[in-house]
């Protein structure tokens, strides 16, 4: 049997190396990430943070079925983090499986109140993924009313009008969506969701020195956007193929 003192020295060590995996993430290096991750899991396996972030690391490489086990572990570890959830019902969309994900959402919304100390902002961010997941399965009644009772609730939430402005796009109503999207960005200027998606109304309306300009300003945000330069290169054809 393991002593106490030799448990505190592998849980150390495996902090060290869960906080030197996050500087690689943030610098893009994703397999030095990984790498340290997985030396950090050997040594500790009972802290929920390390297979959290190798879950995003693998959702983010497309590894799904892996980030899908991760975040188990993480929520079986400790189930008051909301984090690993929201991660797995995202795992359940990029998988199709969106009727598991609503499932997950709704059960995890009667229970927030038991898992979570921040209930209230619990609720909310639980609340915008599943009017997310209505979107997706084209039940737009409910998506409508869960986003008009969020932002009854807290009308300075960016999620809520960058979610509604989505909303609106997908049916159609695009002078709607701008002024949703424009709302989100106005509570948060950084909103790289509604500045992309208001560039792409935009390139929809052929207003293509707009649509560049919301694409640009993504980019400066965050240069390794690889959605917006693919926004960007559509951009350009057809603004060469109008010349």
């Amino acid at each position: 049997m393991m002593k106490n003192s030799e448990i505190k020295k592998k849980y150390k060590k495996s902090i060290l190396l869960f906080n030197l995996s996050k500087k690689f993430y943030k610098r893009n290096n994703l397999k030095k990430a990984e790498e340290l991750l997985l030396k950090s899991i050997n040594l500790y396996k009972n802290s929920p943070g390390p297979y959290i972030n190798l879950g995003c690391i693998y959702l983010k490489t497309g590894k799904i079925y892996k980030a899908e086990k991760c975040f188990l572990k993480a929520i079986n570890l400790k189930p008051g983090i909301l984090e690993p959830y929201l991660n797995l019902a995202t795992c359940y969309c990029e998988l199709y499986r969106l009727e598991e994900a609503e499932m997950l959402l709704k059960n995890l919304s009667h229970s927030a109140k038991a898992l979570f100390e921040d209930y209230e902002e619990s609720m909310i961010i639980i609340n915008l993924s599943l009017a997310f997941i209505y979107i997706m399965r084209k039940n737009f009644d409910d998506a409508k009313w869960l986003i008009d009772c969020i932002k009854g609730f807290s009308p300075e939430e960016p999620d809520a009008y960058y979610y509604d402005g989505l909303l609106y796009q997908i049916q159609g109503e695009f002078e709607k969506a701008k002024n949703e999207y424009e709302k989100a960005i106005e509570l948060n200027p950084e909103h790289i969701n509604a500045i992309n998606n208001l560039g792409c109304l935009y390139l929809d309306m052929h207003q293509f020195e707009k649509a560049e300009n919301y694409f640009k300003r993504v980019l400066e945000l965050d240069p390794d956007d690889e959605l917006v330069r693919i926004n960007l290169e559509n951009l350009y054809e057809l603004k060469n193929k109008e010349v």
